[in-house]
């Protein structure tokens, strides 16, 4: 039995004799409703050595592995409980302060976290920059040693029970959309911050528009360069898409780096084995040359596709089941999925080619 096996015992057994002292599992969005339940659960799972497993010793965290982590959302879900406070503070906010912060911010954030003290949201969208958060307007202008910021954001989730937030804002409307933006650390009690519940078309207000006038935020707000502040949200939702920050799974990143290479090379090779052998079966009229010829070895090469894909998830699940890493490698076969596709497509692009190709010679001779 492995250190994370015995450590994901431990984690069900606690969850068994305290999971009535939780809230309902109510996802990554803390309900404004529940917030003090919320806070009171995340204190009680850091009392219990429960919170930051992977995180530094230092800063309030346990100082174990990923693989750790994903063992304890694991358990938590089977038990029904939140695993942690809310997905913006304890997974966006922790991994990019992890990953970029100084030390000094990391000793002021940090624990604050991991306790319950401190609540976070996502400032990012905006009424023009959804989708497309490149195009964000609101600015932040340096002033002596202080930056100002100004401007509005919406969908923000724990907006109005949040202490902080992560703000993305435009410090060089000059530069090019991804590279004039910073990423900023925000007192939501600061001056000039109003926050209004955001009424959706189901009566529900699930999220909170917040209003940004000249709010003043002191320099050691700015988190990562000042104008590298794309690269740090890219970094910092990372964390969001796996639960964990891939490229910080110590014991897992070369094993899942070569599975999917692996993949990528399967589907390449399978590529080439089809059109090649389309090719010769055509030269030594294996097969004649039809008007049915591309529908056929489309599902020829897509039955010999999923078979390959079938293996390789086969294999990927007893994978994940032995490290307890479930939810990060279902997310790389289905990226593998995607790939596949990609890669099935381009074959029989090629074979179709191959066939137009193969009936003009046809009619010339």
């Amino acid at each position: 039995m492995t250190d994370t096996d015995v450590f994901a015992d431990a984690a069900r057994d606690w969850l068994e004799r305290h999971a009535a002292d939780a809230p309902r599992d109510y996802g990554a969005i803390l309900p404004p409703e529940l917030a003090a339940e919320g806070r009171a659960w995340q204190r009680q799972l850091f009392d219990a050595g429960f919170a930051g497993l992977h995180w530094p010793v230092e800063f309030g965290g346990r100082g174990l592995t990923p693989a750790h982590t994903a063992a304890w959302v694991t358990a938590a879900a089977r038990a029904q409980v939140p695993p942690f406070l809310n997905m913006v503070g304890c997974v966006l906010t922790g991994g990019a302060l992890l990953a970029f912060g100084t030390d000094e911010q990391k000793a002021e954030h940090l624990r604050p976290i991991l306790t319950g003290a401190h609540v976070w949201c996502q400032l990012f969208s905006e009424p023009d920059a959804g989708s497309d958060l490149a195009s964000l307007t609101t600015t932040a202008v340096r002033r002596g040693d202080r930056w100002v910021v100004d401007g509005q954001k919406v969908w923000c989730s724990n907006g109005r029970v949040a202490d902080r937030g992560i703000l993305l804002a435009r410090t060089d409307p000059d530069a090019p959309p991804h590279r004039g933006i910073a990423f900023f650390l925000v007192d939501m009690h600061a001056a000039g911050v109003e926050t209004r519940p955001l009424r959706q078309m189901n009566g529900a207000a699930e999220f909170d528009e917040v209003f940004l006038t000249e709010v003043s935020l002191p320099a050691d707000a700015l988190l990562g360069p000042e104008h590298g502040g794309w690269g740090v949200a890219m970094g910092a939702l990372s964390y969001m898409w796996h639960g964990v920050m891939l490229s910080d799974l110590q014991e897992l990143r070369i094993p899942l780096m070569l599975y999917h290479v692996l993949a990528g090379l399967v589907y390449l090779v399978l590529g080439l084995v089809i059109t090649i052998g389309v090719h010769k079966a055509v030269q030594y009229e294996w097969i004649s040359l039809k008007r049915g010829f591309p529908f056929m070895a489309s599902l020829l090469a897509a039955a010999i596709g999923f078979f390959v894909y079938l293996v390789i998830f086969v294999l990927g699940m007893s994978f994940a089941s032995d490290h307890g890493m479930m939810h990060v490698v279902v997310d790389v076969l289905w990226q593998m999925f995607e790939q596949g596709v990609g890669g099935l497509a381009v074959s029989l692009g090629i074979i179709y080619d191959m066939h137009k190709r193969f009936l003009e010679q046809e009619r010339g001779t």
